[in-house]
């Protein structure tokens, strides 16, 4: 009786082991397919269009102020937030040069604030941006990004998946110290 008691729990064991490992492959495969999935061009506009959502998010820059006509890069932490944002929650997309009223703006004031303006150097910089942030790790893991070209003007788009674990912040405060933030 003994020895069925020890296969009966062996068993149960195993089995859980396997439900387990079968549950982290499922949520590190979902991760991993939705950042490398670039959409098409009918698919962005089709999001364009369909405005902000809890799953698409429009800024119209990285660190040029439009109200300011001049480069601002506080507005960097924005685009932080909204990263950090997405990826605490079900993943996203975050569209830079489309501002909240559709209109497609491109990246040119953007890439005029950067020491070489182009996309290269814009992605160069967003990735240093992020990678102080939250580590290379989540660049890998949990982002896509990319340019696309429409009315002639480049925007930037940036797949974000949702996180293995919680993303956090660091800001500045107005008295200089940094503190920790949790966006969703």
């Amino acid at each position: 009786a003994r020895k069925y008691l020890y296969a009966s729990f062996l068993l149960l064991f195993l089995g859980l082991v396997f439900v387990i490992l079968w549950i982290i492959s499922k949520r590190k495969s979902k991760v991993i397919v939705h950042a490398n999935e670039k959409r098409s061009r009918e698919e962005l506009l089709k999001l364009i269009k369909g405005g902000e959502t809890n799953y698409v998010e429009f800024k119209s820059s990285l660190r040029y102020d439009y109200r300011e006509k001049k480069e601002n890069k506080v507005l960097e932490n924005v685009i932080l937030k909204s990263i950090s944002a997405f990826a605490n929650a079900k993943g996203g997309t975050l569209f830079i040069g489309v501002d909240d009223d559709l209109n497609i703006l491109g990246l040119e004031n953007d890439f005029s604030t950067l020491k070489k303006q182009d996309a290269d150097y814009f992605e160069l910089h967003l990735n240093r941006l992020i990678n102080n942030q939250f580590g290379i790790r989540f660049v890998n893991e949990s982002l896509l990004i990319y340019f696309e070209e429409f009315e002639g003007k480049i925007i930037c788009i940036i797949h974000i998946s949702p996180a293995s674990s919680p993303t956090y912040l660091k800001i500045k405060e107005k008295g200089g110290a940094a503190v920790e933030k949790f966006y969703v």
